[in-house]
């Protein structure tokens, strides 16, 4: 008879659904017809408390009559009947101060107290095993609550939204603590957990803007993202050996958290993990990690240095906004550098692209207004759009033909050759390197743009290389089946303003120059080389005359 009386019920407010009362309406109806609603879903009432017998004889209790006293006692047993369960969304909006549980009630059910904001301080009965979902949402005004050692499971967003809940002590009993858990208790200040705990999940402390210290135990082998997010007090956590990853935002907005130490455990930094930490000055990425994401470190304005460890291999925006850190090293293991990865770090001096790095996002480095040189190897193939867009004080050192130099003319960036682009396949084995350290400012283009010097047809394009500790120029063909292409001094293949500082070094004794360059450096033809012939060299880029070697 009770299965039909439920089913006569659920018909009843799904005809007027489909009727098309609205809110006002269906509310005026349950208004006339209250009492017949009620008394046809519950099995009885006792002292303002509406309940229902299970299949096993036993009471939970399914409803609080509104008019019911704010101070509620529920009895152990009613008819004879013992109470074991409080149902769903049972308490849920009322107007509560204090309630009495029985040790007999081993169930709480999902939102049984949700909403009760009036509602100070509640204990939960030794045989219940688990707070479940959204319990005590909302609950306002709930400062303090024991948790007995039965329970098992605090489940997501069991605790959301208590603001005045100050002290949380979870037993030893409890393995998990679920998603959003204890999600804006705002006035929550310290919390253990115990070492039974396996899993937290996202979001479980997020907002709590007061919890200055949390110890995490070497049982948990995951921190769900977000978990603390906008903790804006937390200044101390240990993350243990167990952790193997830390998921995206999971310390996103700790604005007051100063140091932190990552685990040998970890191999992964998720997205925005990090972000907006405004206090972090030091962090230390073990080598175990293999994967940053994009915006890990983002916004962290008082990071001042930090480590990447040889293990990972791409970095994406992961420390823009990064305005103190003025030095960083990039591993040999790094293959791309994405999106504003540097974006806006302004006080980055000084950075080296190891040889491994095939392509730089674009905004790579947008806004390092203090940046004054980066070196990009030949491996770099691409350079995105815009970026070193506002690096005032930039100047890039890279090789002629290559994307750096690109990358330079194109948005009118000083630009320092250290070498030439291999063209061709060498010919012999046998080479020795060559510096250069000439400076093309792309705004005077006009004056020392490179002009191509068509060679004979049996001539090869050569290969020039750069150190700082041997300054002589690279031969990559045999002095057997050399042909000269007058200008050419660092035996890059093409005549240009390089050249001619190149030549001016020679003759001042600066640097050295092997028998192939030599004979391309006698641009007056005259048999020997002197500054005479970085004249004339001088004036065949500026179109005084018109080939070489050209004789007074």
């Amino acid at each position: 008879m009770r299965f039909w009386k439920k089913v006569l019920a659920s018909v009843t407010v799904g005809v007027l659904c489909v009727s098309g009362v609205g809110l006002s309406g269906v509310e005026s109806v349950q208004e006339s017809v209250g009492t017949v609603l009620s008394a046809s879903a519950y099995d009885g009432t006792y002292e303002g408390l509406h309940y229902n017998v299970t299949d096993t004889g036993e009471i939970e209790i399914a409803k609080c009559n509104k008019d019911a006293a704010t101070v509620v006692n529920i009895p152990t047993e009613i008819d004879g009947k013992p109470v074991t369960s409080i149902g769903k969304h049972a308490f849920s909006g009322f107007s509560l101060t204090e309630i009495t549980i029985p040790d007999s009630v081993a169930s709480i059910g999902e939102y049984a107290f949700y909403g009760c904001t009036s509602l100070t301080g509640i204990t939960i009965p030794d045989g219940v095993t688990s707070v479940g979902f959204q319990t005590f949402s909302g609950c306002i005004s709930l400062k303090e609550i024991a948790i007995p050692d039965s329970v098992k499971s605090i489940e997501n967003n069991a605790f959301y939204g208590c603001a005045n809940l100050t002290e949380v002590v979870i037993p030893n009993s409890v393995t998990r603590i679920y998603s959003g858990a204890f999600y804006k208790c705002t006035s929550l200040i310290e919390m253990t957990i115990p070492d039974s705990v396996t899993y937290i999940g996202e979001c479980a402390f997020c907002g709590c803007t007061n919890l200055k210290k949390i110890v995490v135990p070497d049982s948990i082998t995951s921190i769900g993202g977000s978990t603390f997010y906008g903790c804006t007090s937390l200044t101390e956590i240990t993350i243990p050996d167990s952790v193997t990853n830390i998921w995206s935002s999971t310390f996103r907005g700790c604005s007051s958290l100063t140091e932190i130490t990552i685990p040998d455990s970890v191999t992964s930094i998720g997205w925005y993990a990090f972000d907006e930490c405004i206090s972090l000055t030091k962090i230390t990425i073990p080598d175990s990690v293999t994967s940053i994401g994009g915006r890990a470190f983002d916004g962290c304005i008082s990071l001042t240095e930090i480590t990447i460890p040889d293990s990972v291999t791409s970095i994406e925006s992961t420390f823009e906004g990064c305005t103190s850190l003025t030095e960083i090293t990039i591993p040999n293991s790094v293959t791309s550098i994405g999106y504003y990865t540097f974006s806006d770090c302004t006080r980055l001096t000084k950075i080296t692209i190891p040889d491994s790095v095939t392509s730089i996002g674009g905004y790579a480095f947008k806004g390092c207004t203090s940046l004054t040189e980066i070196t990009i190897p030949n491996s770099v193939v691409d350079i995105g759009e815009s970026a070193f867009e506002n690096c005032t004080n930039l100047t890039i050192y890279g090789y002629f033909g290559s994307a750096a130099e690109t990358s330079a003319a194109e948005n009118k960036i000083s630009f320092v050759s250290i070498g030439g682009v291999q063209t061709t396949e060498p010919v012999a084995t046998t080479t020795t390197e060559l510096v250069t350290t000439t400076t093309i400012s792309t705004s005077k283009a006009t004056s020392t743009t490179a002009r191509t010097v068509t060679p004979p047809s049996t001539a090869i394009k050569h290969q020039a290389t750069a150190t700082s500790e041997n300054q002589t120029t690279t031969s990559s063909t045999s002095s057997e089946s050399f042909s000269p292409i007058y200008g050419d001094i660092n035996l890059d293949g093409q005549v240009d303003i390089t050249d001619v500082i190149l030549l001016n070094r020679y003759c001042s004794g600066t640097v050295s120059l092997n028998k192939n360059a030599v004979k391309n450096a006698d641009c007056d033809g005259d048999k020997e080389v002197s500054s005479n012939d970085a004249v004339v060299l001088l004036q065949f880029l500026v179109h005084i005359v018109s080939f070489l070697p050209h004789s007074a």
